[in-house]
């Protein structure tokens, strides 16, 4: 089986989110039955340096401003880069729009739809719609939290 995960939230200092896809690509990297493990980060201005990885994850870095991934043209053709995959696990809610036979999206917490006056108006509209993107491709959403 062949497994494509977004990796942008271990890009950075560690957070939860970070954190929680740290863990999962630990667990995913254990499994016998994934022959591939492929890790994808997409963000304009990544870090030089890659998060520590079990030594079966190939990483792939994609420079490209984040609100691009939507534009019709760039994900057509991000998404025929990733064909041919078995699940895209989608752990950010603006990740590459992943040709796959199953779509798995991880939702954290809808801290910005509870509590939208501590979040710029721009970035609360952003993830609203990036979120309501991320659960229109998925096959399957994984909930971490009520």
């Amino acid at each position: 089986m062949k497994v494509a995960i977004d990796l942008y939230p271990m890009m950075s200092r560690p957070t939860g989110i970070g954190q929680y896809t740290a863990q999962l690509v630990a667990g995913l990297a254990d499994q016998p039955e994934i022959d591939i493990l492929g890790g994808y980060a997409v963000a304009w201005n990544l870090p030089p340096t890659s998060p520590a990885l079990p030594d079966r994850v190939e990483l792939h870095k994609i420079s490209l401003p984040g609100r691009l991934v939507w534009n019709r043209a760039i994900s057509g053709a991000l998404s025929l880069a990733s064909a041919g995959w078995d699940i895209a696990h989608l752990t950010n809610y603006r990740p590459l729009p992943a040709k796959a036979r199953a779509v798995v999206v991880t939702v954290y917490d809808l801290i910005f739809d509870f509590l939208p006056d501590t979040f710029p108006a721009e970035a609360v509209s952003r993830y609203r719609g990036d979120l309501r993107r991320c659960l229109r491709l998925a096959d399957r959403v994984v909930a971490i939290s009520k």
